[in-house]
């Protein structure tokens, strides 16, 4: 270790765990001080006694560069063991539910997630109360649920750990702590019987600029998101093994349970499938978020490699500049619609869809919008990004694609050429969304606070299976 690095290491310390951690944080610093002090003098009499190359010690192997890197920042917590007593009141530590500027509801994904399972748990008996970041500290409602905001100070890359350490000393008056997202947990406390969601790998691209992705700290903070929870629940299986790529021993505290889609509500029209139709008469949906991650920065190349005169329609705004892009794309190609809609209008859209695209090019768990598609019986196009290869078995419910846009278009000119294909993969698509059902989602959930006892076990009692535990 470098002298640089070696003094780095141990000043954080002094500072995250020392001054800041409490008595806990001053117990850990003491623990490794050693360490930081043979770090340190291994360094200096390296630059006092320089090695030639050639007798130099042989680096260690790549694979141990990672476990080096925190060795004295983090101890894993084992895993969560069962609990005594039943929960009976909860803190859930999520992004937003509420907008950090106006305080309206917003309705992405994970917030979705993050309600749906406050509404379960407090269906079970809890008391649920929503915490999540701010620009200055408010108090407001959502769904029922009352809704704290944190303001954020303190952050790394994209680790608010200062939201995440407000959130620890707030922790011990719940009965249990819930993380909605890995990057609000990398603080150096954390309860060890905290419950983290893992949505899905977010940073599997270089799309931002001004972070500090993939240096040595920010592997630090990576770790300290799964090495401190007691359960880390992830969305998709390509999460967990991208942490068992990098530490093996973490990926066991992690369990796989997918995202979900109320099949009663999202379903195909009375009249379907309708394979003998046009491509002038079908309707290709896109229902994304406009975000660069979201393939919107693609849609124009993926458009001009369509030749045939279908209905398409981009539905969801997100950020302002690619909200501008899509805006322009629909000014320019006759063919393309860009909407808002709300969740409310959702079904409808997908109903009226022959086929639907997730043209995803980075940051994607098990997509609600995808299972949503499979559900109302739509030909699905997915890229093998995140969690889509959970869902998604290519030929068999959908087609599964790279992430650029002659794959993409490939795959939409395919279906729209070849209609006993399109039908095929359409009546395939409404059965495999049984799987992802959200009565067994809640009936996994269940299975899953029962198990850890958070919640009786009477009120767990399912004919699902827990060998996925």
């Amino acid at each position: 270790m470098s002298l640089p690095d070696a003094l780095r290491n141990g000043l954080s310390s002094l500072k995250d765990d020392f001054l800041l951690g409490g008595e806990e944080g001053r117990h850990r610093f003491y623990s490794r001080f050693s360490a930081y002090v043979d770090d340190v003098q291994t360094s200096l009499a390296e630059r006092r006694n320089p090695v030639s190359k050639a007798r130099r010690p042989a680096r260690p192997h790549p694979s141990d560069l990672l476990r080096r890197l925190v060795a004295t920042d983090c101890v894993p917590n084992a895993k969560m063991g069962r609990r005594g007593q039943p929960v009976k009141s909860v803190a859930l530590l999520t992004n937003q539910v509420l907008d950090w500027k106006s305080h309206a509801p917003t309705y992405g994904g994970g917030e979705r997630v993050c309600l749906t399972l406050a509404g379960l748990l407090r269906e079970s008996g809890c008391t649920v109360t929503i915490y999540q970041g701010a620009h200055q500290p408010f108090q407001g409602e959502c769904a029922g649920f009352k809704v704290i905001g944190l303001p954020s100070h303190q952050r790394f890359s994209e680790f608010d750990y200062g939201i995440s350490e407000n959130f620890f000393d707030i922790s011990h008056s719940y009965d249990g702590v819930i993380y909605n997202l890995p990057e609000y947990a990398s603080a150096h406390r954390m309860r060890r019987d905290a419950l983290l969601l893992c949505h899905g790998i977010w940073f599997d691209h270089r799309n931002y600029e001004g972070l500090g992705i993939r240096s040595e700290d920010w592997f630090r903070h990576l770790h300290r998101c799964f090495a401190q929870p007691g359960l880390v629940v992830s969305v998709d299986t390509n999460s967990i093994n991208v942490v068992r790529a990098l530490w093996p021993e973490l990926a066991t505290k992690m369990v796989y349970l997918p995202n979900f889609a109320d099949t009663e509500l999202f379903h195909p029209q009375v009249e379907w499938p309708t394979p003998q139709r046009s491509a002038e008469d079908l309707t290709i949906l896109f229902p994304r978020r406009s975000h660069v991650n979201r393939g919107s920065r693609i849609l124009g190349d993926i458009l001009s490699r369509i030749p045939h005169r279908c209905r398409i329609l981009w539905i969801g705004e997100g950020d302002g500049p690619d909200n501008r892009i899509i805006e322009a794309l629909a000014q320019q190609d006759s063919r393309l619609q860009f909407l808002k809609a709300s969740f409310e209008q959702m079904p409808d859209y997908y109903r009226s869809a022959d086929i639907c695209v997730i043209p995803t090019i980075a940051c994607e768990g098990t997509s609600l919008s995808c299972i949503e598609s499979l559900a109302s019986g739509c030909a699905t196009v997915a890229t093998h990004i995140g969690g889509l290869s959970d869902i998604i078995q290519s030929g068999s419910n959908g087609l599964l694609v790279s992430p650029n846009p002659e794959s993409i278009s490939g795959a939409i000119n395919y279906l729209i050429e070849h209609s006993a294909e399109r039908t095929r993969l359409q009546l395939a698509a409404r059965q495999s969304a049984q799987h992802f059902d959200v009565t067994r989602w809640r009936k996994r959930w269940l299975a899953l606070l029962s198990h850890f006892g958070w919640i009786p076990a009477e009120a767990g009692r399912s004919e699902e299976a827990l060998f996925w535990l």
